[in-house]
């Protein structure tokens, strides 16, 4: 399992595309980006194409399986998904998902995640590490950090709680 940073600018954009309509979703399963009966919550988010911009080892690497790491600029942690695909035609134009912060540049290409597990509440940080690189919105990094927290580990601790439930 791969570990991949996405920032996500204030996060407006994220929020939107992490909670797709019925109507979304079935334009995604008659283009056939997402099977029938997904495992999970679909969410869709957009990064720009090939080029300095994005990481050639995402482009490269990337598996269905692999964990995304959606962070707030600051490095605020909005959450964790597990990676689906990545396809060079969007499905969604940024009118359509009601995204209005194009900060970000042109994201020609879709990222399809599911299983997300929002994090906004519990105020966790990935404080950026010296060897992350400070341009690319998206990149590979260590499953082990250098506060001493692993995140393979904690996304294996919050996959146990996600359902649960404060009553």
């Amino acid at each position: 399992m791969t570990n991949f940073i996405m920032r996500v600018g204030n996060g407006d954009n994220f929020k939107k595309g992490s909670r797709l309509t019925m109507g979304k979703l079935l334009k995604l399963k008659r283009n056939g980006k997402i099977q029938e009966n997904p495992a999970g919550s679909i969410g869709y988010w957009a990064i720009a194409a090939n080029g300095s911009s994005v990481s050639r080892i995402f482009e490269n690497e990337a598996k269905p399986g692999d964990l995304l790491w959606f962070i707030q600029r600051g490095g605020k942690l909005l959450g964790v998904a597990e990676f689906v695909s990545k396809s060079d035609e969007r499905t969604f134009t940024s009118h359509e998902m009601d995204w209005v912060d194009t900060s970000g540049g042109e994201c020609a290409r879709e990222i399809i995640y599911t299983n997300l597990i929002t994090m906004e509440r519990c105020g966790y940080s990935l404080h950026y590490e010296p060897h992350w690189p400070r341009q690319k919105p998206v990149f590979k990094i260590d499953a082990s950090l250098s506060n001493g927290d692993n995140l393979t580990d904690i996304y294996r601790y919050l996959c146990q709680f996600k359902n649960a439930r404060y009553e």
